[in-house]
């Protein structure tokens, strides 16, 4: 039973460890208001600029656009950047890292609200 318990102990630790910690070039996944931190660099979801982005059951002339503000910190410097789905910048550099923006969710859908709270990205840390 014991054994049970420090197995289990151990894998959620190193399952929570993976989640804080990625490789680079690996796909991140933070919610609103999370910071994921590697080894030289965290990252804070701080907020959407804006989400015009074309709602599921809508035909729209332009697919729109979801804008996100990052908080990114390393020990040199500590920067606040948008990254967007359509416009530039899609990519940022910040100290040896490129962040990329890969996806924004949820998708918009006609006539449904999403709240701050509901939002999470997923970007691609590439050192």
């Amino acid at each position: 039973m014991k054994n049970s318990i420090l197995g289990l102990f151990i894998l959620l630790f190193f399952g929570c460890e993976a989640a804080t910690s990625p490789d680079s070039g690996e796909e991140l996944v933070i919610e609103y208001g999370q910071t994921i931190v590697d080894r030289n660099i965290s990252i804070k979801f701080r907020g959407v600029g804006e989400d015009s982005r074309c709602p599921t059951g809508v035909e729209c002339v332009w697919e729109g656009n979801a804008e996100i503000i990052l908080q990114i910190a390393s020990s040199d410097s500590t920067t606040i950047y948008s990254l967007n789905t359509t416009l530039e910048p899609k990519v940022i550099t910040h100290s040896d890292y490129q962040v990329e923006l890969v996806q924004v969710s949820p998708y918009p859908v006609e006539e449904e609200t999403i709240t701050l709270e509901d939002y999470e990205i997923r970007v691609a840390l590439i050192k």
